[in-house]
Formats: C-alpha cells, sequence, structure tokens
C-alpha cells in the first residue's frame, strides 16, 4: 500500500512536470522519476511481476538519461555567450560609470560590476576601459599629495 502511494505521487509528480511550458520545472521531471523508481521495483518483485520489472529497469535508464541531461550535461557544458555581449558590456559601462564623477557614491560599485561582467564573458577589463575606479582615485591622491 505505502509503495503504491509513493508511485502515485511520484509517477504523477514526474509526469505533471515532463509536460510543464517551463523549463526549469521540467528538468525536474527526472529527478522526480528516479526517486519513484525503487518504489516501483519493490512493488514489481513484491508480486513476481516480471515484465514489470523489467520496464523498470527501461525505465530507470530513461529517467537516468534524462538526469544526466537535464542536470549533469548543464553543469559541464560552457554556456554560450551572445557574440555582440561583451561589445554590450563595454558599452553599457561607458553609458553608466565613465563619464561620473570621482566622488560619486555609486561609480565604484558600478565600475566593479561591469568589470567583473566583463571578465566573464572573456574580455580584459584592464584593456577594453582602462584602469578601476580604486586605481584611479589612488592616482588622483599620490598627484594631488
Amino acid at each position: 500500500m505505502i509503495a503504491q502511494l509513493f508511485i502515485a505521487l511520484f509517477g504523477v509528480t514526474a509526469v505533471a512536470l515532463s509536460q510543464s511550458t517551463l523549463a526549469s520545472r521540467r528538468r525536474w521531471a527526472s529527478d522526480f522519476g528516479l526517486v519513484g523508481q525503487p518504489f516501483w521495483f519493490y512493488a514489481a518483485w513484491d508480486t513476481q511481476q516480471w515484465g514489470i520489472f523489467a520496464l523498470c529497469i527501461l525505465y530507470t535508464i530513461t529517467w537516468g538519461k534524462g538526469f544526466y541531461s537535464n542536470w549533469i550535461a548543464t553543469m559541464a557544458a560552457p554556456q554560450a555567450q551572445p557574440a555582440d555581449a561583451l561589445d554590450w558590456a563595454v558599452q553599457r559601462w561607458n553609458d553608466e560609470v565613465c563619464n561620473r564623477p570621482m566622488v560619486n557614491i555609486h561609480r565604484r560599485s558600478l565600475d566593479d560590476t561591469w568589470r567583473q561582467v566583463i571578465t566573464y564573458l572573456g574580455g580584459d577589463a584592464e584593456k577594453l576601459i582602462g584602469p578601476a575606479h580604486d586605481d584611479l582615485l589612488a592616482a588622483a591622491q599620490e598627484g594631488g599629495a
């Protein structure tokens, strides 16, 4: 009885998630499908339904393939970036940071943030947008002292 309850709970949840229009929900279908498989195996073994037991093996392989493609492979694969993303990030830095006065309270955090974005996209922030906010402040203090 307990096995049947868990088979229904995890099975229906897996099927419902597999039909979701949101990819972020669909990826969980294989997780729920795999969690329900031990209950399928137990029920098939307990009732000596060897055809169902064989199907459980095939379903487990299929749910495992879904788990691999939705979780393991997506973590291992490098995320493709749009070709012009780096140019966009540099332009956003120019629009949001470049012309702000050095005393502006938001300039440093914006500069740091856009530098991280540029670096994440594979660019060299120092070459593309020049010295960092802190470096410019240090140079200005040395020149003024």
